[in-house]
């Protein structure tokens, strides 16, 4: 039914009944009924005629006129909306604000609850990948850190940790080359230059000095590491190379010729040592 057809409805149906006063108030629960008490029926008395609305006094005309103002207002306010579609202004929401450094805990522990499911194996190849396929350096240092972290076997702990520092050498930086020596050090000094493990942290170190600026150093721990019985043959030919570079970088091009020439005499013509000679002759300008 129409918004204007509502308002005259309810106007005629006050008006119609003769209703004076109207109050608004909520109506009281409804009391129990008295008991019904049965009597002789009345006599008959034929009924007159009914009686007529009374007059509506002022106060009646006030109230429905102050009733037919506020139908009137709905009215015109259904009729703004069903004709016109007005619509009730909104709040505009308040802006969200993201905590970065809350963010940035939550992507750790979901990255650190990930890699603590992976086996050791995984997170070496995770950790390799990383630095060569999507250059984040950041995020191999992290699993070699759970790596060395979660090492329980002394051997398998130095082992991890030696790999660490030579990722962290690899990523570069003052915090981290000062973080591979720290490593790679407590390895060594755990060990000592005469067993395996020790010589493996140690050839890491004649690098991770070089990269510090620290040819001098490097050089030292290079022929440490050549004359250690515990060095391979392989790591010991590799490691005469680096020292023949160094004194070249310190300035002693006759020495470094002469360990070059001596280094070639002693893998020439080996299979396992191709590539090393071709660089040697490579230094030597042949």
């Amino acid at each position: 039914m129409p918004a204007s057809d509502v308002r005259r409805y309810l106007l005629g149906a006050l008006a119609g009944a003769g209703i004076t006063t109207v109050v608004l108030w909520p109506a009281p629960p409804a009391a129990a009924p008295p008991p019904v008490e049965v009597s002789a029926p009345a006599p008959f008395v034929a009924a007159g005629p009914a009686p007529g609305p009374a007059p509506a006094d002022a106060s009646s005309r006030a109230l429905l006129e102050s009733l037919a103002a506020r139908l009137s207002a709905v009215e015109a306010k259904l009729d703004r909306v069903l004709t016109r579609g007005e619509r009730v202004p909104v709040a505009e929401p308040a802006p969200v604000v993201i905590d970065a450094e809350a963010l940035l805990r939550a992507q750790q522990e979901v990255e650190r609850i990930k890699l603590s499911a992976m086996t050791d194996e995984e997170l070496r190849q995770l950790a390799w990948r990383s630095y060569k396929t999507n250059a984040d350096g950041a995020a191999a240092v992290r699993a070699l850190e759970l790596l060395a972290q979660r090492a329980t076997d002394p051997a398998a702990r130095d082992t991890a940790r030696t790999e660490l520092a030579t990722m962290q050498r690899l990523c570069g930086g003052e915090a981290m080359l000062a973080a591979s020596a720290q490593n790679l050090r407590a390895v060594l000094d755990a060990n000592g230059i005469g067993s395996e493990r020790g010589v493996a942290a140690a050839a890491q170190l004649v690098y991770t000095l070089g990269a510090q600026g620290e040819p001098q150093a490097a050089l030292q721990q290079a022929e440490a590491v050549v004359g250690s019985p515990a060095t391979t043959e392989w790591t010991r030919a590799e490691l005469r190379m680096t020292a023949a570079d160094l004194r070249q970088q310190l300035g002693d091009p006759v020495r470094a010729r002469a360990d070059y020439e001596a280094l070639l005499r002693d893998i020439d013509g080996k299979a396992d040592f191709a590539k090393l000679a071709k660089e040697v002759r490579a230094r030597l300008g042949r």
